[in-house]
């Protein structure tokens, strides 16, 4: 992130260097082919090395003029999910549910389906590992996991729980279980719960 923000504050000055030349060059009033062919020229490399940070740039502020993600919104981006911690100049930055962050470049945003959850939805998710006894398949169980996830009454029926399949052990299959408690309170109620009815 400090590199980033070093090249961001690097590109700045040198955009701010070549247009205060350029004005002294025009203001002068002696105009010379070669030197503003050469003017030209760097003028097109500044533009095709700062595309896209550009590109990041001006996504980002159409996503903010329209509304379309705040700082504290839970989101699904593609393959991540998580709560917008900061929205910066070029990127956002996003917590996911198992605890480290992701900046994500607004560009990208701008090109994925963003779901953005309502705020009645928006309970904090709560993550941990459940090892089950193989008695049918790693789908059969996952869907066993999921039914009784959502047959509790502290967990949340409008989002959905993720439950994936991480290893085959000795005892039984490892999932990765991931609620969404109506209260964050009842995360561990929830986890216990559920390990001594199908835990292994």
């Amino acid at each position: 992130m400090k590199d980033r923000n070093r090249f961001s504050g690097f590109l700045r000055f040198t955009i701010c260097v070549f247009f205060l030349a350029l004005s002294v060059y025009l203001l002068s009033g002696k105009y010379s082919g070669h030197v503003l062919a050469l003017f030209a020229v760097f003028a097109v490399i500044l533009v095709a090395g700062g595309w896209s940070s550009m590109r990041d740039v001006l996504a980002g502020i159409f996503l903010r003029i329209e509304n379309q993600i705040s700082v504290g919104d839970y989101i699904l981006l593609n393959n991540l999910s998580g709560r917008v911690q900061l929205l910066g100049l070029r990127c956002l930055s996003l917590k996911k549910d198992d605890g480290p962050y992701v900046f994500v470049p607004y560009s990208t945003v701008a090109k994925e389906i963003v779901t953005r959850l309502p705020p009645s939805e928006q309970t904090d998710p709560y993550t941990f590992s459940l090892v089950v006894p193989k008695i049918a398949k790693p789908g059969a169980m996952r869907e066993i996991i999921r039914k009784a996830a959502l047959n509790l009454i502290w967990v949340s029926l409008k989002t959905d729980p993720r439950i994936q399949f991480l290893e085959e052990k000795e005892d039984g299959f490892l999932f990765e279980v991931t609620v969404y408690p109506v209260i964050s309170e009842y995360g561990a109620r929830i986890e216990d719960f559920l390990k001594a009815e199908l835990a292994a």
